[in-house]
């Protein structure tokens, strides 16, 4: 029997953070040959996520932090607590997800097709439109589809992302400078250069939508002044976390590939544009 650990954060997202808890114990109650444990990182949310989450699902271990964490540094924690209570398989996931309840039957029959260390990524489709969301992109940032031939992609989003413990001995934990965002799609790039390998899930493992455009950057009714502030701040394009991103996988080549990135942002909020 092996030990199961699915980690995840949040933060007042109550209603879409017991979802998701609840299919995941769907898969849970399908699988009787493994054990598993569920970490849950509170970034201290105001909407009563933490009382909920203990009375419906007592057994997860959740841990309230001061508000300061963010996405990346919350998985950061849950990875380190899940990693010392020596976990043999790990679940990477996001709260806003519903997974299908065959959803880790997939990721690891994926594995076991495999046959070989490598990480898999599950992806998504939206129940609004059916088309694909989240999940393994390809080199030119292009959604890889599911299929038997389990294909490699360069990186992937951590809505369902499943690693064994060997690669967490080799890669470490995910990125703790990062403010918010771009740890999941950094740990794909650490495990690149040690050779390791992300394979896309032969099927979808469930929905998740894609983040609204309104009132983020990209949002062209916001006057031009509110969307720059937006596209710089914390939870978009963090100027300190872009910047040790870029020159962490890139080099100075990186930071030239930045620099274009920003001018096409700000010259669309210029010219009252949505930003893709």
């Amino acid at each position: 029997m092996s030990e199961i650990a699915i980690l995840t954060t949040c933060y007042n997202r109550r209603e879409s953070t017991i979802n998701c808890l609840k299919s995941i114990y769907e898969n849970i109650e399908r699988d009787q040959n493994n054990h598993y444990r569920i970490y849950v990182v509170d970034d201290n949310s105001t909407d009563d996520t933490v009382d909920a989450v203990k009375t419906m699902f007592p057994k997860v271990n959740i841990v309230v932090s001061g508000g300061n964490l963010y996405w990346a540094r919350g998985m950061y924690a849950a990875m380190k607590m899940a990693y010392e209570d020596n976990n043999d398989y790990y679940y990477m996931i996001n709260d806003d997800a519903l997974f299908r309840d065959t959803a880790f039957e997939i990721m690891m029959s994926s594995y076991h097709m495999a046959r070989r260390e490598c990480a898999i990524v599950g992806s998504f489709l939206s129940k609004e439109t059916g088309e694909p969301t989240y999940g393994g992109f390809s080199r030119a940032y292009k959604l890889v589809h599911p299929s038997e031939e389990l294909t490699p992609c360069e990186c992937a989003n951590w809505n369902c992302f499943f690693v064994p413990k060997t690669i967490i001995d080799k890669v470490g934990y995910i990125d703790k400078r990062y403010a918010h965002g771009g740890g999941d799609y950094d740990y794909c790039y650490m495990m690149h250069r040690l050779g390791l390998e992300i394979l896309v899930a032969y099927d979808y493992v469930g929905f998740c939508e894609r983040n609204s455009t309104k009132g983020t950057y990209r949002d062209n009714t916001l006057p031009k002044i509110q969307r720059m502030r937006k596209l710089f701040s914390r939870k978009e394009f963090h100027f300190p976390s872009m910047f040790h991103f870029y020159l962490k996988n890139f080099g100075i080549k990186g930071l030239l590939q930045l620099g274009i990135l920003y001018y096409s942002k700000i010259s669309k909020i210029i010219c009252k544009e949505e930003c893709s």
